[in-house]
């Protein structure tokens, strides 16, 4: 045991001898360490300290670009893009330009280009009022109330007035007292936005008269009226002219004809005694001759009252059928002379229209399809509804009605270049189509149609088929003419 003991006791007492030294060691670790970390701490503070300068540094930096870019935004982009904004609204409004921006940037190249568009604007417009300018007819424009905005120099040589005599002047003041009313019902009548004809009277600076037609047309959205003024005074005397002779025709030619006719009448039928044989023939072909003239004043009467809206028409439910059969018997002689063969319309279809006008028509139809039928041929007449209308179609084989004539034909003495050689006034179509349009319906010529429905491929092929189209009860629609 005593062996056992001693070592435990050495322990403890060499223990006991090395216990402050073990504290000393242990005090200058953490003094050591305590140190360490003051110098950890001071490297720290020092890094915060930098890094803060380095932020705001930065910042400085940044603010300074920011004002940087705002400058450079002020000089190279907002001064020019107002630049162009200014010369853009100088454009629209037709004034003159700011100076061409320098450089050969975008903003530079734009700017060159809006000054070009507006040099091109410029001579445009320069010819456009060398136009109106030198115009021969009276140009104006006129506001919604109807005064005058602009007015061409034309019109001091139309009626001896200076353009700026007459701005902000009504155009009312240059009517006559009779179409003032009329003048400011056409103003207003105009600005439906389609294209207005009419015809007024102006009165010049010395009281003569001028007969002017208007064609106008509203603009909605620069809510002005735009009108070029033509003068056709001499178009009225002349029409008038016509008017006079074809008055002295039928009235001062009439009666002597009619004389003429009756007395060559009697003396064919030997009321004043027995003539030759020879004289016969010769009163005869006089007669004849007579009758030809008797029909054309006829003609030209009709017209003329039919064009001056003189002549009243009798509307009573009619027959066609019973008016193309008399037609076709008055002339039944014609066609068997021309060995031409008359197909009518069955079946019974009526309209409303006047008896005797409209025979004349059928009449006339016939008589031309007859006339250039050749000998042998057929000349059909066709009857059909369509719709609230009718159409009576009369069918020839003749020569045909080139296109370019299927209008003129319906106009008084045109006839189409194979008809020329034929006999005839020149006015039965154009009777044909006066009487139509006073029953409310029109009168065309088409392209004839081969059996099968198709047309011919020539617009020049032989044969023509003339289209009367009437409305059923023209009563509803017809005003008096």
């Amino acid at each position: 045991h005593i062996a056992g003991v001693q070592p435990q006791e050495n322990y403890k007492v060499t223990l006991a001898r090395s216990g402050p030294k073990f504290y000393d060691a242990i005090d200058q670790l953490v003094n050591s360490e305590e140190e360490a970390m003051k110098d950890v701490n001071a490297f720290g503070a020092s890094s915060i300290a930098t890094i803060n300068s380095m932020l705001l540094l930065v910042s400085f930096l940044g603010i300074g670009v920011t004002v940087f870019l705002g400058y450079l935004y002020a000089v190279s982009i907002r001064k020019p893009l107002k630049h162009l904004g200014e010369n853009g609204k100088r454009l629209s409004a037709r004034q003159a330009l700011l100076p061409a921006l320098p450089g050969q940037d975008e903003f530079a190249q734009l700017d060159r280009l809006l000054h070009l568009n507006s040099s091109e604007v410029e001579i445009a417009l320069a010819r456009e009022r060398a136009v109106m300018d030198n115009a021969a007819d009276l140009i104006c424009v006129l506001n919604e109330n109807g005064d005058f905005l602009y007015i061409n120099p034309f019109i001091e040589r139309m009626l001896g007035y200076l353009p700026e005599e007459l701005l902000g002047q009504p155009m009312n003041v240059l009517a006559c007292a009779e179409h003032s009313l009329l003048a400011d019902e056409f103003v207003r009548n105009s600005k439906t936005g389609s294209e207005q004809l009419f015809e007024l009277r102006l009165k010049k600076r010395h009281g003569d008269f001028v007969d002017t037609r208007w064609s106008c047309i509203w603009s909605q959205e620069d809510k002005k009226l735009f009108c070029v003024v033509h003068d056709i005074t001499e178009e009225k005397a002349i029409e008038q002219l016509k008017q006079d002779f074809a008055d002295m025709i039928s009235h001062d030619l009439r009666s002597p004809l009619m004389a003429m006719s009756n007395s060559l009448t009697l003396i064919e039928a030997g009321a004043k005694g027995e003539i030759s044989p020879e004289a016969k023939v010769s009163v005869q072909a006089s007669a004849k001759n007579v009758e030809k003239l008797i029909a054309l004043v006829n003609d030209l009467l009709d017209f003329q009252k039919l064009k001056a809206g003189k002549m009243q028409l009798n509307l009573q439910s009619n027959s066609l059928q019973s008016i193309v059969a008399e037609a076709a018997e008055l002339l039944f002689e014609s066609a068997q002379h021309k060995s031409v063969q008359l197909i009518l319309p069955d079946g019974e279809l009526k309209v409303d229209c006047d008896y005797n006008k409209l025979l004349q028509t059928v009449v006339n139809l016939l008589s031309n399809a007859i006339k250039f039928s050749e000998p042998g041929s057929k000349v059909e007449v066709e009857i059909k509804r369509a719709g609230d209308n009718v159409c009576l179609a009369v069918r020839d084989t003749g020569p045909g009605v080139p296109e370019e004539f299927r209008t003129k034909i319906f106009e008084p003495f045109e006839q189409a270049p194979s008809s020329r050689a034929k006999e005839g006034t020149g006015l039965g179509l154009a009777i044909c189509k006066l009487v139509a349009e006073a029953h409310g319906g029109r009168i065309y010529v088409e392209q004839h149609s081969l059996p099968n429905g198709h047309e011919q491929p020539s617009e020049n092929a032989r044969g023509s088929v003339f289209v009367l189209e009437l409305p059923v009860n023209a009563k509803e629609q017809v005003v008096a003419i």
